[in-house]
């Protein structure tokens, strides 16, 4: 597993333990911080992904 694979689940985690902290959540809480951190985590990958490369990756 890479090491931004690990970091992104780490922050989910704690964003969902956050969350369920602060809100005290149903099912339908639990299912909009869930999508909101895999936005989050795909937005940040790219992120991470073009700025080693340098430029915008227009494959992906």
């Amino acid at each position: 597993m890479k090491a931004n694979q690990v970091r992104i689940f780490a922050i989910g985690a704690a964003t969902g333990a956050l969350a369920s902290q602060i809100l005290r959540p149903g099912v339908l809480e639990i299912l909009i911080v869930l999508a909101i951190v895999i936005a989050l985590s795909y937005v940040w990958q790219r992120r991470v992904a073009e700025s080693a490369l340098g430029f915008a990756d227009p494959t992906r």
